[in-house]
């Protein structure tokens, strides 16, 4: 096997746009994934789609306290799939006093779903209320309409199945709250990064190892006004085992709290690391 390096670059640069502000800072923070469910008996033949609705399925709810990897884990084994596939992972922010909705739209198979979750704190601590809409050429139909509480660093799940027996699961975990809610983060990509006082090595996957994948990560990284980071989101990656493993690694760095006439504030800036063999 030959030789195998890691480089690991910060580059300072400003994001040239964005589709979703992510890590707009605020008190509450919520990772939506979207997954798709394989059946075990699945056939795997073409076959032509002809999906147009969505139906609960009887395990409509579950409330779990694991994140995505565990999430796709126990969604096999309850319901006994073969694989569970991430199809969509977004992440919402509500800023203090905020209780705007959110949304999200899904193309399945040429026809538009679109996600709604408002936070309902006025009528219940961590209360949610959680929407899927059915649109069509001509009007919008509500598959799903209820209230949903959501303790911090626990997941609700919502599976579905279409017309043609595909199984779809709509995964809401809620993340710790920001440290400084609306208090929006700096860019400093200009201005300069504050100092990396602690840093865990990325681990080249076994498995990228094997198959000789190589790729280039690019993160946003917040970094809360204690130094720590409260938020990674990659921008660009070319494999999703090398996405994950430079997530893992710069979730648990450490910065000097950047300050500003003294006083610290929340920050963001772009991370870069490189996996390659030579």
């Amino acid at each position: 096997m030959r030789n195998m390096k890691l480089i690991l670059t910060l580059v300072l640069m400003a994001l040239l746009f964005m589709t979703i502000d992510v890590f707009a800072s605020g008190d509450i923070l919520v990772h939506f994934n979207f997954y798709e469910g394989i059946r075990q008996e699945e056939k795997t033949h073409p076959t032509v789609a002809t999906s147009y609705f969505l139906k609960p399925l009887e395990k409509n709810h579950l409330l779990l306290s694991t994140r995505q990897t565990k999430q796709k884990a126990n969604l096999k084994r309850v319901y006994n799939l073969k694989e569970v596939k991430s199809l969509l992972h977004v992440q919402w922010v509500w800023h203090q006093g905020e209780t705007a909705k959110k949304f999200q739209p899904i193309v399945l198979n040429g026809h538009e779903f679109q996600v709604q979750l408002t936070l309902t704190v006025k009528k219940r601590e961590d209360g949610f209320r959680l929407q899927v809409i059915e649109k069509t050429k001509d009007k919008s139909k509500k598959i799903l309409d209820t209230e949903i509480t959501l303790p911090q660093e626990n997941t609700a799940v919502f599976g579905f199945e279409d017309s043609m027996a595909k199984i779809y699961f709509l995964s809401f975990y809620r993340g710790k709250s920001l440290e400084r809610a609306g208090d929006k983060p700096i860019d400093v990509s200009r201005q300069g990064v504050p100092e990396l006082i602690k840093r865990v090595d990325p681990v080249y996957p076994p498995e990228a190892v094997n198959k000789e994948i190589e790729g280039t990560v690019i993160m946003e990284v917040v970094v809360d006004t204690k130094g720590n980071v409260s938020g990674v989101s990659v921008t660009s990656g070319t494999h999703k085992i090398l996405n994950d493993a430079a997530v893992q690694a710069v979730k648990q760095w450490k910065y000097q709290p950047y300050l500003v006439n003294g006083k610290a504030k929340p920050v963001k800036f772009t991370v870069v690391l490189d996996f390659y063999f030579y």
